[in-house]
């Protein structure tokens, strides 16, 4: 009776004390029944705690119970029952209290709760039995929280309210109670990139005079590709904060920045030049951490005469043609993934590749890269160039940075770098806190070129991101040249595209089909067979333009972008506005005044754009009634009507196509006639 008697008091004056640990066998503890445990009424389980702070808890909530009336004992239907052991045998007896001093009695032991709860470790432990204790203040809940009496819809959410509600009861009673908190962990943060004179002292005789870096520059373009993998280690994090901080030194318009990119730019091959053809990796990170310490003191000179000197002994090899040749080489394509530079080599055409560089060439290449013309009045469409807000680039960020690099595909540009080495720059996780500034640096750069418009004083500051490398690709006959420009500025074409794609569809219309649209080509297709089926008097003129994106005139094209699609105008401005260099390979260099880069993301919107006021111009040249239907796919155009009618139509083109730089190629001209 005398222990029944001490259940039925009131539990805010019983201190119970954890159980002392018994070392067991784990076999035979699990199957062993508690004797200190015991439930509640609704089904509760009951253990005795393990820690003080388990302890503080459970009394608490044995406190809460007994006053609400729910806790029995093991059995309720024994009257022979025993309390829990961690209960004291020398509590005096009391007694009940009423309903007014138990709720005093409630609000006290709740405060105290709060209190007690401030020096708790802040971590995800919850109290055991704390997740399903119901109130008399609600029956209908079967969760609610002990400290703060809200109700809970289930067990997951009544274990994380009660977890928040631990902190901030902590951080209430932080000034009422001394609490002693464990510290956090110290979480590595980025530091902001803060590039002043100071940065830049070791690059100051290059920066003042600009002759020696420009040497080293105009030698590097020509050299063979012959660098080995960046390291994963802390030289190759190394290599990415230095390329970061030349980035953000052009971005932020530091005193670095008049030199910023071609020092990016010339990073590669003085720092990774592979030392022998056979050197290994351990060879190649102690290359670079040496390199990297002359880098950082400006010695310049030093690491170019290295690698000049690794450059000259490089051996001249020429690609062996047998079918095992072959074979290995198809094999290594495949499993990097250049699945078109396979195809290629099995293609019967695959001879016809790229043509020797000889005098024939290089007078091929300079014709197709004609001198800037002046454009005409009635090329330039009148209108007012509306200014854009640059929070629309805001969606250009480290995130979209790290997707397109993941894709980018292709060879390398004059610097050496290709796509699989800027891939593992900024879409590895090798590098972490490293590559994520270099692709939020890259992020900066391609916003600040969408949005500024760099003066003509800056215009050199670009001239080796937009510098290319150009191969005579054998058209048979002819020569088609395609520039190879830096995988960093494909990346950032491509990163401003996406937020271009849109506009420019929409400025392009219907006419212009290259500017974008998903299956505009097969639509095209079936428009003009539908058109020219359903009438037996119409005609069909196919045309081509001779050497189109390197004839565009471009500042007539960089103007009418500017009318059509003015969020497009700043960045075609700042890569189309400088002359771009042009480097062949044996030493040759050209330069392009006109026209697009072809090959470049952006060429193809851009020549979108400069050919629709040639296209809109041809409908004021037709009668009222059944005018020429026409389409065009970059340079390639085809117009549906009457004979009299695509008289009209060809002439206007002859006429008013070499005012945009659009030259009708009359050996590849078409015609189809329909049954009258």
């Amino acid at each position: 009776m005398a222990c029944k008697t001490t259940c039925n008091k009131t539990f805010s004056q019983i201190v119970a004390t954890p159980p002392p640990k018994k070392k067991e066998n784990p076999q035979v503890a699990r199957h062993k029944p508690n004797p200190n445990s015991f439930t509640t009424q609704t089904g509760q389980h009951f253990r005795p705690p393990k820690t003080r702070e388990d302890h503080d808890y459970q009394k608490i909530l044995i406190t809460s119970s007994q006053e609400e009336g729910i806790i029995s004992s093991g059995n309720a239907n024994s009257n022979n029952e025993q309390c829990p052991s961690n209960v004291p045998d020398d509590v005096e007896n009391t007694p009940p209290l009423t309903e007014t001093a138990a709720a005093n009695q409630t609000n006290k032991q709740t405060n105290d709760s709060i209190q007690k709860s401030s020096k708790l470790r802040t971590n995800n432990r919850v109290a055991p039995g704390a997740q399903t204790i119901p109130t008399a203040q609600s029956q209908k809940e079967s969760f609610q929280c002990i400290l703060c009496f809200r109700p809970c819809k289930s067990q997951g959410g009544l274990t994380k309210h009660l977890n928040k509600c631990r902190k901030s009861s902590t951080a209430v009673n932080t000034s009422s109670q001394p609490t002693h908190t464990v510290p956090e962990p110290e979480v590595e943060q980025a530091e902001a990139p803060t590039l002043t004179t100071e940065s830049a002292n070791v690059f100051e005789n290059y920066i003042q005079d600009h002759t020696e870096l420009s040497t080293m520059y105009d030698a590097i373009v020509y050299w063979r590709r012959n660098l080995f993998t960046l390291p994963s280690g802390a030289a190759g994090k190394l290599f990415i904060k230095e390329s970061t901080r030349l980035i953000n030194a052009w971005s932020m318009k530091s005193v670095l920045r008049p030199v910023a990119m071609k020092l990016l730019m010339i990073m590669p091959a003085l720092l990774l030049q592979k030392i022998t053809p056979k050197s290994k990796a351990k060879d190649h990170t102690e290359a670079l951490k040496r390199r990297m310490g002359l880098w950082e003191k400006g010695k310049l000179d030093e690491l170019f005469f290295e690698a000049i000197s690794i450059q000259r002994r490089l051996k001249n090899t020429q690609k062996s043609t047998t079918i095992e040749s072959i074979a290995k080489r198809f094999s290594a394509h495949m499993m990097n993934g250049r699945v078109s530079a396979a195809i290629k080599l099995l293609s019967e055409e695959s001879d016809n590749g790229i043509l020797p560089i000889n005098d024939d060439t290089m007078k091929l290449l300079h014709e197709k890269h004609p001198n800037a013309v002046e454009p005409e009045p009635i090329a330039m469409m009148p209108g007012i160039i509306q200014p854009v807000h640059p929070s629309v680039f805001e969606q250009i960020n480290g995130e979209m940075i790290q997707k397109i690099a993941g894709r980018t595909k292709g060879g390398a540009g004059p610097s050496g770098m290709n796509a699989d080495d800027w891939s593992r720059i900024l879409a590895s996780n090798k590098y972490a806190l490293a590559s994520s500034d270099c692709r939020e640096a890259i992020a900066l750069m391609t916003r600040t070129m969408c949005s500024e418009k760099i003066n003509a004083d800056d215009m050199p500051s670009i001239e080796a991101l937009i510098g290319c490398r150009l191969l005579p690709l054998n058209k048979n006959p002819g020569c088609r040249p395609i520039g190879i420009g830096e995988i960093l500025r494909r990346i950032m074409s491509k990163a401003a595209m996406a937020v271009f794609t849109d506009d420019v569809i929409q400025s392009a219309g219907c006419v212009q089909i290259c500017a974008g649209h998903k299956g505009g080509a097969e639509a095209a297709i079936h428009a003009v067979r539908q058109i020219f089926e359903e009438n037996d008097d119409y005609a069909v003129v196919l045309i081509d333009a001779s050497n189109a994106f390197n004839s565009l005139n471009r500042k007539a094209a960089l103007h009418n972008i500017g009318v059509l699609c003015p969020i497009m105008h700043t960045f075609a401005c700042n890569l189309y506005q400088p002359r771009t260099r042009l480097f062949v390979q044996g030493g040759a260099e050209i330069a392009s005044s006109e026209g697009t880069t072809q090959g470049g993301p952006e060429s193809m919107a851009i020549y979108a754009l400069a050919t629709i006021p040639l296209l809109n111009s041809l409908k004021s040249t037709q009668p009222v009634e059944d005018p020429v239907k026409h389409v065009a796919y970059a340079d390639d155009a085809v117009g549906a009507g009457k004979i009299c009618n695509l008289r009209l139509w060809w002439d206007a083109i002859c006429e008013n196509g070499p005012r945009f730089g659009y030259h009708i190629n009359a050996k590849n001209r078409g015609s189809l006639l329909n049954h009258i």
